[in-house]
């Protein structure tokens, strides 16, 4: 038996066979599994840690964890449908994440002038030399893990700082290398939400967002050990896109509307 949603929203159960029951599971990421990958990709591209001394690190770690301890509860409350409880769970997880993105700007000059390259006028200090050398730089490190960087040149635009020098620049495109990578490794748990939610809900979009949660937290919790503040306000940055897309699926089930109805 699985419990699927009918057109009203709603959670029915209904009889089926085993076989079916596994090819329409969303399989889950093991958080062994995220630290090995996180590890591995590591080691294919050395981290460069990104410090802030004026960061309470260890009141972002007590987030992180709890945040953790949050994901098997809300795993099983999407497994019984419970979509009032995912709601609340994650109003709390966005408001934390949030704060904690905060901090971090607050307390890194780095994330601080990488963040005023979307401003414009942006005084320029990177070459256009430099800028070529980047892109073969990003090129062939995406080629060794077997990917066309190609198809990640909006990623590579939107991260390029000309504002900032060549060093700096280059850290913050291998931190985006490195979630590429891994994301690559996870392509069987990883299903990005996009950004306007689905015409008609169902329980597998939760499921996808979930999965994300699950590997996102997992690099998440060792930006921290590192005290990494560049990979930690990146991965935060992912976390709460994810929690979001997920808050608006779950603002169309009928007990949300009402809860939203009553309290906001």
């Amino acid at each position: 038996m699985i419990t699927i949603t009918n057109k009203e929203g709603r959670p029915v159960n209904v009889v089926t066979f085993a076989e079916e029951a596994k090819r329409i599971a969303v399989p889950k990421a093991k958080p062994e599994e995220v630290e090995e990958a996180v590890e591995a990709v590591e080691k294919e591209i050395p981290e460069r840690v990104v410090e802030a001394p004026q960061v309470d690190w260890g009141w972002i770690r007590g987030i992180v964890s709890r945040i953790e301890s949050w994901l098997g509860s809300m795993e099983h409350q999407a497994e019984v449908r419970n979509a009032l409880a995912l709601y609340a769970y994650l109003r709390s997880i966005n408001e934390w994440l949030s704060e904690a993105k905060g901090r971090l700007l607050a307390g890194s000059e780095f994330l601080r002038i990488h963040e005023a390259r979307k401003e414009e006028p942006v005084y320029k200090i990177l070459t256009d030399a430099e800028y070529e050398d980047l892109w073969r730089l990003w090129s062939d490190t995406l080629r060794k893990a077997g990917l066309d960087p190609a198809k990640y040149r909006d990623r590579f635009e939107e991260l390029i700082a000309w504002n900032m020098p060549y060093s700096d620049n280059e850290l913050v495109l291998m931190d985006e290398a490195r979630t590429i990578i891994l994301e690559k490794k996870f392509e069987k748990y990883l299903r990005r939400l996009l950004a306007e939610p689905p015409v008609r809900f169902s329980w597998k979009y939760v499921q996808w967002a979930l999965g994300s949660l699950r590997v996102d937290i997992g690099v998440l919790k060792d930006s921290v050990r590192e005290e990494n503040a560049l990979q930690c306000y990146t991965t935060i940055e992912r976390i709460l896109d994810t929690a979001e897309k997920l808050k608006k699926i779950l603002e169309t089930v009928p007990e949300v509307k009402a809860f939203r109805f009553e309290h906001e």
